[in-house]
């Protein structure tokens, strides 16, 4: 849940126009975007633990896919980034 609300809130800064966007706000997006690559990466370990093989699988996906977006957004390491979308897919 947690990672939904961090994810959304990114997703908003986002909306705004890039050149409107102060970089505190911007910095703030990257909080957001990483903060969401978190939590998702912990419900991945938790779904390892404790859920069944597709439920972890489906955890793995949403949690790169979220490492992705947050390391695209940083605008560092972009080869990484694409990688954790290719796994996501």
């Amino acid at each position: 849940m947690n990672a939904e609300r961090a994810w959304s809130l990114g997703k908003e800064l986002e909306a705004q126009k890039q050149e409107e966007m102060s970089s505190h706000r911007r910095q703030h997006q990257v909080r957001r975007f990483s903060k969401a690559a978190q939590w998702s990466a912990d419900l991945a370990r938790l779904a390892a633990a404790k859920g069944d093989s597709r439920t972890h699988l489906e955890a793995e996906a949403y949690a790169a896919g979220l490492a992705g977006l947050a390391l695209q957004t940083k605008g560092k390491d972009l080869a990484t980034a694409v990688a954790k979308y290719q796994r996501a897919e």
